[in-house]
């Protein structure tokens, strides 16, 4: 039997007829600030986006991305799964089947932090072109901020329903593991989510009841779906994990003025009210020494460019490239610490006597009870061995207390001792722990020696330009 054009258009839309709904629920938390700006503002560079009534929200689109950014890891976009669900532009042009509102927080906490460009090669702040620094500040969300979320998926017939619930379980997993990141800085600790009492219901609308519910808006009627049950998609990560516990050897300070007249003129910075090293002050010491230990084994300087640009991204201003970095550093909140004044007097250099009214003081984190404890945690995305390697004698120099942290390294600070570390290379395990004056080294110890002889390969050999 043959149909006409309107008829056959008519049998199409019946075949991509709308026969469920799929609403994953829950209540998501930063548990690192993040950073999603609407652009420079009159009194800070980079302000927070926020909506009419001026509350910190994560718009749908940002959220929306860096689920499915995240999800292309477990799923190719080519899978009719993903497609049904993120839409797609390969086999013809599908719309997304996702539906998420933007994420509106009614507790979020905004406060500011400043960040400064670095001279990797002088190790001091860089310059513009009229001969000033270049500092630039920005706003964050605190952690602590929560936000209801909802995901809709549409189920037409001929679509994978199990599919798209195991898809949506994975999302629910990697909520609940703080694996998906939101907004900028990421690299450096931030765009941290945790999903909290995640629940998955489904539509049928050939049942009539189901139906109902879904008009009234009724979803306590509507059993959720057992997650227990629904085994999630999963990935071979070939990623390189580090997370050392060190002790605080001498005082600390990531320096903050507060403009407070009766408070030091410099305290620790804190974020949500605790005292915090941030990500871009870890990550930069570890780029810094990395630069250093290639530049020690190589005379060639595009091999430490290669393997620093590709480890930690770069922007070429001139050439108008970049590449996203990938290696994440997270935040360290430090404990067991406690906040002394110290006071100090400015010395005249010619004279070597004091500055008159010259006096300044600062309040760094001192250990308490010889107790402190600082937890440095690493990720490198897709590692190579080099990098391991390279890693590993940046952990060296962190244990041993031979690469400082912070501000006023001059006059001591900032100095750590490792106590223990979990390293995961892909399938292996390593397990550091400081015992007297030697360490313990629980795995396959000659592994940690096949990294560091291939960063000294990839420094001497042949292969300094890749």
């Amino acid at each position: 039997m043959k149909f006409g054009p309107s008829r056959r258009r008519r049998l199409n839309k019946m075949k991509d007829r709308i026969i469920g709904k799929i609403i994953l629920s829950g209540l998501l938390e930063n548990t690192s600030p993040f950073l999603i700006g609407n652009g420079e503002g009159d009194q800070i560079d980079i302000q927070i986006v926020k909506n009419s009534e001026g509350k910190a929200y994560i718009p749908a689109t940002s959220f929306a991305g860096a689920v499915r950014h995240h999800m292309e890891k477990f799923i190719p976009k080519e899978n009719k799964i993903f497609e049904c669900v993120f839409g797609s532009e390969n086999n013809g042009v599908y719309q997304s089947h996702l539906v998420v509102d933007d994420l509106i927080s009614d507790n979020a906490v905004i406060s500011s932090r400043d960040g400064v460009a670095i001279d990797s090669e002088k190790n001091i702040v860089k310059t513009d072109e009229k001969g000033y620094g270049m500092k630039y500040d920005y706003e964050i969300v605190e952690p602590g901020a929560e936000f209801k979320v909802n995901l809709e998926t549409t189920i037409r017939e001929g679509a994978d329903k199990e599919g798209t619930i195991r898809l949506l379980r994975t999302i629910v997993e990697e909520l609940e593991k703080e694996n998906i990141l939101i907004g900028g800085k990421t690299t450096s600790g931030f765009g941290k989510l945790k999903l909290h009492d995640a629940r998955i219901i489904g539509f049928d609308f050939t049942n009539r009841a189901h139906v109902s519910a879904w008009l009234n808006d009724d979803f306590s009627s509507i059993p959720p779906v057992d997650l227990s049950t629904i085994e999630p998609f999963s990935r071979e990560a070939n990623d390189l994990i580090v997370e050392a516990t060190f002790s605080l050897e001498s005082s600390l300070i990531i320096g903050l003025s507060i403009g407070d007249p009766g408070a030091p003129d410099k305290v620790n910075m804190k974020s949500g009210g605790k005292n915090v090293i941030p990500g871009t002050s870890i990550k930069g010491v570890i780029r810094h020494r990395a630069e250093k230990i290639i530049n020690t084994l190589s005379d060639n300087p595009k091999c430490c460019e290669s393997i620093i640009n590709g480890l930690f991204g770069y922007v070429d201003e001139k050439s108008k490239s970049k590449m996203k970095g990938r290696i994440t550093v997270d935040e360290c909140y430090p404990k067991n610490v406690e906040d002394f004044v110290q006071n100090r007097i400015k010395i005249d250099r010619f004279t070597s006597g004091t500055i008159e009214s010259a006096l300044f003081n600062s309040a760094p984190l001192w250990d308490s009870n010889s107790n402190s404890r600082l937890e440095i945690r690493s990720v490198v995305n897709d590692f190579n061995d080099h990098e391991a390697g390279l890693l590993l004698f940046v952990l060296k120099d962190l244990w041993n207390g031979d690469l400082a942290i912070g501000g006023e390294k001059a006059v001591g600070r900032g100095c750590i001792r490792g106590i223990s570390a979990v390293i995961h290379a892909g399938s292996e395990k390593f397990e550091l722990t400081q015992e007297g004056t030697g360490i313990k080294i629980t795995g396959n110890a000659g592994k940690l020696e096949e990294y560091a002889h291939a960063l000294s390969e990839k420094c001497t050999g042949g292969d300094n330009n890749a």
